[in-house]
Protein backbone atom coordinates (compact mmCIF):
# COMPACT_ATOMS: atom_id res chain seq x y z
CA UNK A 1 0.00 0.00 0.00
CA UNK A 2 1.38 3.52 -0.69
CA UNK A 3 1.96 6.29 1.50
CA UNK A 4 0.26 9.76 1.43
CA UNK A 5 3.51 10.62 0.26
CA UNK A 6 3.26 8.27 -2.49
CA UNK A 7 -0.22 9.18 -3.64
CA UNK A 8 0.68 13.04 -3.56
CA UNK A 9 3.55 12.92 -5.65
CA UNK A 10 1.01 10.68 -7.83
CA UNK A 11 -1.44 13.06 -7.63
CA UNK A 12 1.09 15.97 -8.54
CA UNK A 13 2.52 14.78 -11.35
CA UNK A 14 -1.03 13.79 -13.23
CA UNK A 15 -2.12 17.42 -11.77
CA UNK A 16 0.85 18.94 -13.44
CA UNK A 17 0.16 17.19 -16.72
CA UNK A 18 -3.34 17.35 -16.94
CA UNK A 19 -3.14 21.56 -16.35
CA UNK A 20 -0.46 21.62 -19.53
CA UNK A 21 -3.57 19.39 -21.60
CA UNK A 22 -5.87 21.80 -21.01
CA UNK A 23 -3.74 24.42 -21.84
CA UNK A 24 -4.01 26.12 -18.65
CA UNK A 25 -1.26 26.95 -15.96
CA UNK A 26 -1.65 26.81 -12.08
CA UNK A 27 -2.46 30.89 -11.63
CA UNK A 28 -5.28 30.75 -13.83
CA UNK A 29 -6.48 27.21 -12.25
CA UNK A 30 -5.70 28.61 -8.53
CA UNK A 31 -8.13 31.90 -9.93
CA UNK A 32 -10.53 29.33 -11.96
CA UNK A 33 -11.45 27.35 -8.51
CA UNK A 34 -11.19 30.61 -6.16
CA UNK A 35 -7.77 29.28 -4.16
CA UNK A 36 -4.35 30.92 -3.59
CA UNK A 37 -1.66 30.36 -6.28
CA UNK A 38 0.53 29.05 -3.40
CA UNK A 39 -2.34 25.85 -2.90
CA UNK A 40 -2.44 24.69 -6.40
CA UNK A 41 1.49 24.93 -6.61
CA UNK A 42 1.94 23.12 -3.28
CA UNK A 43 -0.37 20.41 -4.89
CA UNK A 44 1.81 20.46 -7.94
CA UNK A 45 5.11 20.36 -5.62
CA UNK A 46 3.01 17.19 -4.42
CA UNK A 47 3.12 19.02 -0.88
CA UNK A 48 -0.18 18.14 0.48
CA UNK A 49 -3.49 17.22 -1.43
CA UNK A 50 -6.53 18.88 -1.74
CA UNK A 51 -10.12 18.35 -0.38
CA UNK A 52 -12.53 16.19 -2.02
CA UNK A 53 -14.83 19.42 -2.97
CA UNK A 54 -11.59 21.10 -4.44
CA UNK A 55 -10.96 17.38 -6.44
CA UNK A 56 -14.45 18.09 -8.56
CA UNK A 57 -13.82 21.44 -8.70
CA UNK A 58 -10.33 20.74 -10.20
CA UNK A 59 -11.70 17.94 -12.18
CA UNK A 60 -14.95 20.05 -13.82
CA UNK A 61 -12.44 22.52 -14.75
CA UNK A 62 -9.37 20.53 -16.78
CA UNK A 63 -12.22 18.23 -18.00
CA UNK A 64 -10.43 14.78 -16.29
CA UNK A 65 -11.32 12.26 -13.99
CA UNK A 66 -10.64 11.75 -10.53
CA UNK A 67 -9.35 8.55 -10.63
CA UNK A 68 -7.01 10.31 -13.66
CA UNK A 69 -5.80 12.86 -11.20
CA UNK A 70 -5.36 10.21 -8.75
CA UNK A 71 -3.27 7.50 -10.74
CA UNK A 72 -6.02 4.77 -10.47
CA UNK A 73 -6.41 4.78 -14.02
CA UNK A 74 -4.71 5.62 -16.88
CA UNK A 75 -5.14 8.67 -19.23
CA UNK A 76 -6.12 7.54 -22.26
CA UNK A 77 -3.53 9.43 -24.09
CA UNK A 78 -0.65 7.64 -26.06
CA UNK A 79 3.01 7.49 -24.32
CA UNK A 80 4.08 10.19 -26.98
CA UNK A 81 1.77 12.44 -25.91
CA UNK A 82 2.98 12.32 -22.03
CA UNK A 83 6.85 12.99 -23.34
CA UNK A 84 5.83 15.56 -24.96
CA UNK A 85 4.10 17.35 -22.29
CA UNK A 86 6.90 16.16 -19.68
CA UNK A 87 9.31 17.83 -22.45
CA UNK A 88 11.29 21.23 -21.77
CA UNK A 89 9.23 24.13 -23.36
CA UNK A 90 12.20 24.77 -25.96
CA UNK A 91 11.44 20.59 -27.49
CA UNK A 92 8.04 21.07 -27.56
CA UNK A 93 8.33 24.65 -29.53
CA UNK A 94 10.61 22.31 -32.25
CA UNK A 95 8.16 19.91 -31.89
CA UNK A 96 5.00 22.10 -32.74
CA UNK A 97 7.04 23.44 -35.56
CA UNK A 98 7.71 20.26 -37.60
CA UNK A 99 4.16 19.78 -37.17
CA UNK A 100 2.95 22.79 -38.14
CA UNK A 101 2.60 22.56 -42.15
CA UNK A 102 0.42 19.19 -41.20
CA UNK A 103 -1.92 21.31 -38.81
CA UNK A 104 -2.61 24.10 -41.81
CA UNK A 105 -3.17 21.40 -44.27
CA UNK A 106 0.33 21.88 -46.52
CA UNK A 107 0.83 18.48 -46.17
CA UNK A 108 -1.56 15.50 -47.24
CA UNK A 109 -0.94 12.00 -46.01
CA UNK A 110 -2.68 9.19 -48.29
CA UNK A 111 -3.35 5.85 -47.87
CA UNK A 112 -2.66 4.40 -51.42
Amino acid sequence: MKTEQEYAMIFARNLSAEIRRAGMNQDQLADAIGVSKASVSAWCLGKNLPRATRLFQICDILGCNPDILGGFQTPARPALVDAYLDAPRAIQQAVDGLLDPYKKGGYSASLA
